[in-house]
């Protein structure tokens, strides 16, 4: 029995990693200090949305939804746009609308205001999948604060999700408790790709 140990763990793996992934943009967000819609906001020529989808294309393809309302260039419709389910608030109402959309889906979630934000830090995410981990919640170092809104999420979380809504707790952060879900502290090359802008200034730091 105990030779069959190895090759029953890298069955176990191959099942769970064989969950197709997903990438949810958000936007819509108030953007009070912003002044202006955050997708909408240019860097290098590339709106913010553009850029995001960009590098989400670079490592799930086209299995890129946007989730949120909010005004998008002709040239982005070919990607799937998800209303905010009504029953939750803030980026969770997002969150829920892909999962919901795509019940049987890994996915990888951004917000729309990361300048910094590259290829490698989405494909760092999909490194930490592992049979048993629920959602990958990241930590910048030197803070005890996850990050939930640059994240990995499998579709085995979305009842813990689902919970917090049905109490009128809307922060995604709050999964963090469940033994299921893991939080891991992000690469010091990678740190940059979460810093979030909120205003103009921000996008050029």
């Amino acid at each position: 029995m105990l030779e069959k140990l190895p090759i029953l763990k890298k069955y176990l793996g191959e099942r769970w990693l064989s969950t197709p992934v997903f990438g949810c943009v958000l936007i819509g967000g108030k953007s009070s200090r912003m002044g202006t819609a955050k997708h909408l906001l240019t860097k290098d020529g590339q709106t913010m949305l553009a850029r995001t989808l960009e590098c989400f294309e670079q490592v799930v393809g086209p299995n890129v939804v946007i989730c949120g309302p909010g005004q998008i260039a002709d040239s982005l419709a070919r990607f799937e746009r998800l209303a905010d389910v009504a029953d939750a608030q803030g980026p969770m109402s997002g969150v829920l609308a892909g999962m919901r959309w795509g019940p049987r889906a890994s996915w990888l979630v951004a917000a729309c205001d990361l300048p910094e934000l590259v290829p490698a830090a989405l494909e760092w995410l999909l490194s930490t999948r592992a049979p048993g981990i629920w959602a990958s919640l990241p930590i910048l170092g030197g803070s005890h604060y996850v990050e939930p809104l640059l994240a990995h999420y499998d579709f085995r979380s979305r009842p813990l999700i689902e919970r917090l809504a049905a109490r009128g707790n809307f922060r995604l952060r709050d999964i963090a408790s469940h033994p299921k879900v893991r939080t891991f502290t992000v690469p010091p090359h990678l740190q940059l790709a979460w810093r979030n802008a909120n205003t103009p200034r921000d996008l050029f730091v």
